[in-house]
C-alpha cells in the first residue's frame, strides 16, 4: 500500500474515531468502531468510485496489497457474511455466490449479525 493511501485510510479511521469520542459513553462501556468497506475495485464498478477520485486513482494504479491477510473463503459474499455473523461459511451455510441454497441459508440468519448484537447491547449501529 502506498504511503498516500495509508495516510488517507489513517485519516478516515481517525475522523470516525474522533466523532465517536465526541459522544463518549457515560455508562463505562467502550466505543466500538467497526468499518467494512467492500467492492472498491476499478473494473465494471468504476462509476461507484467517481465520488472518490483519489481512491479511484490508487486502485487503477494497482490497488492495495495486504500480504499478511487471510480470508475464510475466496468468494466475496460468503467471506463478507462470515465477518458479519462471526462464523465460518461451512457453519452458516452461505458458501457460494449465486447458489440458491447458499442464499437461502444466508437469508435465514441475515438478521442476526454483529450490527444487531451491538444494537441489542445498547450501541448505535448503521
Amino acid at each position: 500500500m502506498t504511503t498516500d493511501l495509508r495516510f488517507l485510510c489513517s485519516c478516515l479511521v481517525f475522523l470516525v474515531a474522533a466523532r465517536g469520542a465526541a459522544a463518549l459513553r457515560t455508562d463505562g462501556r467502550p466505543n466500538i468502531v467497526y468499518i467494512m468497506a467492500d467492492d472498491l475495485d476499478s473494473d465494471w464498478k468504476a462509476a461507484r468510485l467517481d465520488w472518490m477520485p483519489n481512491l479511484n486513482h490508487y486502485f487503477k494504479e494497482g490497488g492495495a496489497y495486504f500480504v499478511n491477510h487471510a480470508a475464510v473463503i475466496p468468494v466475496c459474499g460468503p467471506s463478507r457474511s462470515s465477518m458479519l455473523v462471526g462464523r465460518y461459511p461451512h457453519n452458516h451455510g452461505y458458501q457460494m455466490n449465486g447458489d440458491e441454497q447458499s442464499i437461502a441459508n444466508w437469508r435465514a440468519i441475515a438478521g442476526d449479525t454483529v450490527g444487531k448484537w451491538l444494537r441489542d447491547a445498547g450501541y448505535h449501529s448503521i
